[in-house]
């Protein structure tokens, strides 16, 4: 966690290639929990998790999502930054409100079919919401249900 803290992110996120790397280091079964906003290359980024699942891994997917990103609720012309290019674009939030919660609720759709085929542990997380108490709360269902 300290490396965590002194590293400041840089670079671009890939996902898919990270999950990759993550398998290879894996010597032997067990629960992987991934705790993303699944934004990037979204089919190559399940393929990876389908893989993971694939080698007997239990998967647990924590699908984060900030209450700004889901509820889109800005009001009046608004720029936006990528945080990883820095490419700005200001828009009128009114004017694509609409169509933009449609593409991410069909996002969100296509992960919860996607990992619910793959029988992968899914859970979309509202960024208001501690991790530790969804993880504690997830190991003790499991916990339950395994019995």
């Amino acid at each position: 966690m300290s490396v965590m803290v002194q590293h400041a992110p840089e670079g671009t996120t890939d996902v898919p290639a990270s999950l990759r790397a993550v398998l290879h280091k894996l010597k032997r079964r067990g629960l992987v929990v991934i705790v993303s906003d699944l934004i990037d290359q979204p089919e190559e980024t399940l393929k990876a998790i389908r893989l993971i699942r694939s080698h007997r891994h239990d998967v647990l997917v924590f699908h984060v999502q900030d209450a700004a990103e889901s509820e889109f609720t800005f009001q009046g012309a608004t720029l936006f930054r990528d945080l990883e290019t820095g490419e700005e674009l200001e828009i009128d939030p009114a004017a694509v409100r609409d169509h933009y919660l449609d593409k991410l609720r069909e996002l969100n759709e296509f992960f919860r079919k996607g990992m619910t085929e793959a029988g992968v542990a899914y859970q979309r997380v509202d960024t208001r919401q501690p991790y530790d108490a969804l993880l504690s709360a997830y190991l003790a269902r499991r916990a339950r249900t395994r019995r």
